[in-house]
């Protein structure tokens, strides 16, 4: 014992009959060590109390075992889900992830990088807002390992792990015409937020809706796009969806940009006297867990969450332990699930 009466990691290797090296790997988890003298030490430290010195273990390994994890938004479900794999994994590798959020602002988003190089934190997982390249090279130029989430940024210094957008909303729309919807929709998210980190998200997905129809000779009706407003999440406006309906050839069927549009969408067609499947189809895109919670059961594109924040921390750990490694660039898919929401166009109510 020193002279605090704390243990030392010299005293749990006397009594685990092991050297420091041995305690430092079944501590920091790392390989060379088996498992029976890992938990045996690992009991030691529990019992005997020892809490390995930070600042001085940060000098022996260069590393603070901290990561950076930067989203766009606190209230996003999204964002949450994401939040909550990244933490999980970060702990079983005995890291602890700083977290903030750039509410979709850019000179939030580089106070806050700056704010984590500081910190020295070892890397960065970041959504960034679209087009803000400022911040990240700040971290590149920290030699900090960037990895960009769902957003994609031409910087070659920095690796991205992002989802097939496009392919995603293919499907959907695919879904809806081969159930026979001619007359589709699409309620987009925020368009007009040039510097939002939706700007690819959407330019994406409103690209592969267009190109799915026009690809199945189904008609194009571009008053038939709106775009949602934030505000709208908390009333129901009846004119927002006016104009779709008192058309000639109202929707049969409504893509939303993502699930939470999905959720509200679906209280306000029951607001103006509408029903969902039988009036209209309405999908939806992420998954979100609240859908579970909803009737009927969206149909909606499920984003692989957990292997985004598995791909992301997988190739930040890669550029820890080999600083040259060539940055990455990963595409995950998702897959189709159907729900409730949507029926074929022939199992529409007749007026």
């Amino acid at each position: 014992m020193n002279d605090s009466g704390k243990p030392t990691i010299d005293d749990i290797a006397r009594l685990a009959g092991v050297s420091k090296g041995t305690v430092n790997r079944a501590i920091h988890n790392k390989p060379g060590i088996n498992s029976g003298t890992k938990e045996r030490i690992l009991a030691i430290i529990e019992e005997e109390g020892f809490s390995p010195n930070y600042h001085a273990r940060s000098l022996a390994t260069g590393r603070t075992e901290t990561i950076g994890v930067l989203l766009p938004d606190v209230e996003n479900e999204f964002f949450a889900m994401i939040c909550s794999e990244i933490e999980k994994m970060c702990w079983e590798k005995r890291y602890v992830m700083n977290l903030a959020f750039s509410n979709d602002v850019p000179d939030r988003e580089r106070a806050v990088v700056q704010s984590f190089i500081d910190r020295d934190v070892d890397g960065l997982i970041v959504f960034p807002v679209s087009q803000n390249y400022d911040a990240i090279e700040r971290a590149i130029a920290a030699e900090k390992p960037v990895v960009l989430l769902l957003n994609d940024l031409p910087l070659q210094e920095a690796s991205a792990v992002l989802v097939n957008e496009r392919g995603g909303m293919e499907t959907v729309v695919q879904h809806l015409i081969d159930a026979g919807h001619q007359q589709i929709a699409y309620i987009d998210g925020y368009v007009h937020y040039s510097g939002s980190y939706n700007d690819f998200i959407n330019r994406e997905r409103l690209r592969a809706f267009y190109e799915t129809l026009e690809r199945n000779h189904v008609p194009v009706d571009h008053g038939s796009i709106l775009e949602f407003r934030p505000e709208l999440y908390t009333k129901t406006e009846p004119a927002f969806l006016s104009r779709l309906f008192e058309s000639p050839d109202p929707p049969s069927a409504i893509v939303c940009f993502h699930d939470r549009i999905a959720i509200w969408l679906v209280q306000a067609l029951r607001d103006i006297g509408l029903r969902v499947p039988q009036d209209v189809s309405v999908t939806g895109f992420d998954d979100i867990r609240e859908l579970q919670y909803i009737t009927p059961r969206l149909t909606t594109y499920r984003v692989p969450i957990r292997d985004v924040a598995s791909e992301a921390l997988r190739i930040l750990f890669q550029q820890l332990e080999q600083p040259s490694s060539i940055r990455q660039r990963v595409v995950l898919h998702g897959t189709l699930v159907e729900g409730a929401s949507t029926i074929a166009a022939i199992s529409l109510t007749p007026d």
